[in-house]
């Protein structure tokens, strides 16, 4: 079992601590869910486990360079995705998958290639505040401003969602 200071190690380490404000913001996201709030809940118990895994299985599994690779592999990949959102905002449907418009709370929600807008927006949210730390690392200016545009066309998505809880979050 953990000691005493095992456990005040975990909370001095800054990288344990993002994570934890993170999906602490995920769960306070919940307030937004209206009917939803006990799937919501479920949803975002089960996604702890889940979430942790991962994350623990990339900080001992990977090198510093290696997980610099992933995420921005991971924001090229939410570039091109958002690219797909917007086509569907403005075309009706997505390239990649052929998905159409989603009725949502008296609008039509983009979703993009998956099956359901909160999904997506909450994969938007995750990567705008993944491109936006990135952004801040990068030495090319030409690469920053490819960034900062991402980013917008991230945010342009994430609004229209339509999901609030994404928005609080």
């Amino acid at each position: 079992p953990p000691t005493k200071e095992d456990v005040r190690d975990f909370f001095k380490d800054r990288v344990n601590m993002r994570v934890l404000i993170f999906y602490v913001g995920i769960g306070l996201s919940l307030i937004a869910s209206g009917d939803l709030f006990f799937q919501g809940l479920r949803s975002w118990i089960s996604k702890w486990g889940e979430g942790i895994l991962v994350f623990y299985c990339v900080r001992i599994f990977l090198k510093k360079e290696q997980i610099k690779k992933l995420i921005y592999l991971f924001c090229i990949v939410a570039f091109f995705i958002a690219l797909d959102g917007l086509c569907q905002k403005f075309y009706g449907r997505d390239f990649i998958r052929g998905f159409r418009l989603v009725a949502a709370s008296g609008f039509t929600a983009i979703r993009a290639t998956f099956s359901y807008y909160n999904g997506y927006a909450t994969f938007l949210v995750v990567l705008f505040f993944m491109t936006l730390g990135t952004v801040f690392q990068l030495d090319s200016r030409k690469i920053r401003i490819a960034g900062i545009l991402s980013m917008v066309v991230l945010g342009f998505n994430l609004f229209f969602t339509y999901s609030r809880g994404a928005w609080v979050a």
